[in-house]
C-alpha cells in the first residue's frame, strides 16, 4: 500500500508540475498577452534540439570506446548528459534566437519563447512521470494492479514492482513537482542572458550562461544519486538565489545600457 503522505507528495507534485505550467502559461496569454506564435517557436525548438541535435550526440558518446566503460558509472554519465544539454540548450538557443527570429526584442517576445521551451521539457521529462506515479499508486492502493498487468508481467514481476513502488519516498516525488518550476524559471533566465548576448554582442552572457546552467543540470542530474531531499533544498536555493540576482542585475530588461555582467 501507498501511504496517504506519500499520495499527497504525488498530487502536489502534479499540481506543481501540470497545474501551475498550465496557469501561468493562461494567465500570460489572458493577462499579459504573452505571444503564442513565440511560445509555440519555444516548443518546437526545444523538441527539434532534443530530437536533432542532443539524441544524436548522446548515442555517439556512448558509442565511443573511451566513454563506453566510464558511462557505466550512474555519477560519470550524470556528469556527461548535465554537460550535453547545457551546451546544446546554450548554443541552441544563441542560433535559434539569432537567425530564427530576428524580430524578438521585447519583454514578453522572449518570456514567450522561453516559457515554450521549458514548459515543453517539464511536460516530456517529468509531467507523464507523475502522471505514471499517481496511476500506479491508485492501482495499487485499490487492489486491481495485479488485473492491469497480469498480461504483461508475471505473478512475481507483480509484487516485485508493488514493492519497488511501496519503497519510494515521498520526496522522490516532491523532487519531480519542484524541479518542474525550477526548470521553467532556469529556461527564462538563460533566454535573457542569450539575447543580453546578441544585443550586446557581448559572448560572456554567453559563459554565464553556460556555468550557470551546467551548475543547475548537475545538480539536477547528479544529487538524486544520492538524495531526493538534499537535491530539492539545492535547487530551490540555487534557482531562487539566481533569479533574484537575475531581478536585481535587470537582466530581464534588454533594452537597458546598463551592463548585467560588469566584471
Amino acid at each position: 500500500m501507498i501511504n496517504s503522505i506519500t499520495m499527497f507528495s504525488i498530487y502536489l507534485s502534479i499540481i506543481l508540475s501540470v497545474f501551475v505550467p498550465v496557469f501561468a502559461v493562461s494567465y500570460g496569454f489572458i493577462k499579459r498577452k504573452l505571444n503564442a506564435g513565440k511560445f509555440l517557436f519555444g516548443i518546437l525548438l526545444f523538441l527539434l534540439l532534443r530530437m536533432l541535435v542532443l539524441s544524436p550526440l548522446a548515442a555517439l558518446f556512448s558509442s565511443l570506446p573511451v566513454f563506453s566503460d566510464l558511462l557505466t558509472n550512474a555519477f560519470f554519465a550524470a556528469m556527461i548528459s548535465a554537460l550535453l544539454i547545457t551546451l546544446v540548450d546554450v548554443f541552441g538557443k544563441r542560433i535559434g534566437y539569432k537567425y530564427l527570429i530576428k524580430d524578438t526584442t521585447s519583454f514578453k517576445d522572449i518570456l514567450s519563447i522561453a516559457l515554450g521551451q521549458g514548459v515543453a521539457e517539464v511536460f516530456l521529462t517529468l509531467s507523464w512521470r507523475t502522471f505514471n506515479s499517481l496511476l500506479m499508486a491508485n492501482v495499487i492502493n485499490n487492489g486491481t494492479i495485479t488485473d492491469v498487468l497480469a498480461e504483461t508481467y508475471s505473478s512475481s514481476e507483480i509484487a516485485q514492482i508493488i514493492a519497488e513502488t511501496s519503497a519510494i519516498h515521498m520526496d522522490a516525488y516532491l523532487y519531480l513537482g519542484i524541479g518542474a518550476l525550477c526548470i521553467i524559471v532556469m529556461h527564462i533566465i538563460v533566454a535573457f542572458l542569450v539575447m543580453q548576448a546578441i544585443n550586446r554582442k557581448d559572448n560572456r552572457y554567453i559563459l554565464f550562461a553556460i556555468a550557470l546552467l551546467l551548475v543547475f543540470n548537475s545538480i539536477t542530474y547528479t544529487l538524486p544519486l544520492y538524495s531526493y531531499l538534499l537535491t530539492i533544498i539545492i535547487l530551490m536555493l540555487f534557482t531562487a538565489g539566481i533569479a533574484y540576482l537575475a531581478y536585481k542585475k535587470k537582466l530581464f530588461n534588454i533594452m537597458d545600457s546598463d551592463n548585467v555582467i560588469t566584471v
